[in-house]
């Protein structure tokens, strides 16, 4: 939860994230990319972090194309 508080404060712009009601190691979020080759995009994304994050194991996910 220690990065939701960061995120949530540093407020990017264009990434939008929150945590699942069910589980605070699930996460959904989307991005909206204001620049480059996928300029215009928009994207959503779940994102797993594993029980011994940060410790263990890196976050895995997957993301889609709206």
């Amino acid at each position: 939860m220690t990065e939701y508080v960061m995120l949530q404060r540093r407020r990017l712009p264009g990434v939008y994230v929150v945590p699942s009601a069910g589980s605070p190691l699930k996460w959904f979020g989307v991005l909206f990319i204001w620049q480059g080759h996928y300029q215009g995009g928009v994207f959503r994304f779940t994102l797993y972090m594993p029980h011994n994050y940060p410790d263990g194991d890196c976050p895995v996910g997957n993301i889609a194309r709206i």
